[in-house]
């Protein structure tokens, strides 16, 4: 969703919320303008992450899909994922500006069209330990896209626990020499992750993944 997908990505959300009557589109231009204005800041304000969590009713009216809001702090960017393909464990979600994102449960292991985009990822037990809600330590690896378009691998030492300050969440802490992280599940009332903040890489920092259904 960097760079040039960022006004695509802008112009998705538009379309994914639903530019319908002539009040939603002045909203939605607004939000469009606003979405402009951050690509010209150095420091975001986050007012386009909030303008998109406002449509999230809309979002949920306009498909019957599983969907999933994917914010990007970093750049204050933010659109609406609908599911697309189901491979074994790992499900893959689009967005209408072509950017997806592959979630094995709620771990993410793979993006495409975000700049620097993960390409893939093992995270060991990861999604079996969230799903039995216990902790562990294992090994993930990454593998990046840089701009050269050359693949990277890191791999990184990861410890699982449940967080003692903040109750329904387990943290995840993962650090190497070059490369260290830190996640956070936070579970919902049906017991599966519902709002997750997790590690996209160095350029695009972390990427919040709310399950919306």
């Amino acid at each position: 969703m960097r760079h040039s997908g960022i006004l695509a990505a802008l112009v998705a959300a538009c379309t994914l919320a639903a530019c319908g009557n002539s009040d939603e589109a002045a909203d939605r231009r607004a939000t469009f303008q606003a979405g402009l204005a951050a690509l010209n800041r150095e420091e975001p304000d986050g007012s386009v992450i909030a303008a998109e969590r406002a449509y999230i009713p809309v979002a949920l009216q306009n498909t019957d899909a599983p969907l999933v809001l994917v914010e990007q702090p970093k750049f204050d960017l933010a659109a609406f994922f609908a599911l697309a393909a189901v491979n074994g464990p790992v499900a893959s979600y689009g967005s209408s500006a072509q950017a997806t994102i592959s979630l094995n449960g709620p771990v993410l292991v793979a993006t495409r069209a975000f700049g620097n985009d993960l390409m893939s990822s093992d995270v060991g037990p990861l999604p079996d330990l969230l799903a039995a809600r216990e902790p562990g330590q294992y090994r993930r690896q990454l593998r990046y896209l840089d701009s050269e378009e050359q693949v990277s691998s890191f791999t990184v030492d990861c410890d699982l626990r449940p967080d003692p300050d903040r109750a329904q969440t387990f943290t995840e802490y993962c650090g190497s020499a070059g490369m260290e992280f830190r996640n956070s599940y936070v579970f919902g009332r049906d017991g599966r992750v519902e709002t997750s903040v997790q590690w996209h890489g160095p350029e695009n920092g972390y990427l919040t993944v709310r399950r919306l259904r």
